[in-house]
């Protein structure tokens, strides 16, 4: 969502990288 800062934009990607 934009209302998201863009750090988390950014932890996102990563936790997503680090899950699979």
């Amino acid at each position: 969502a934009k209302d998201k800062q863009p750090y988390e934009q950014k932890a996102a990607k990563l936790k997503e990288k680090y899950e699979k």
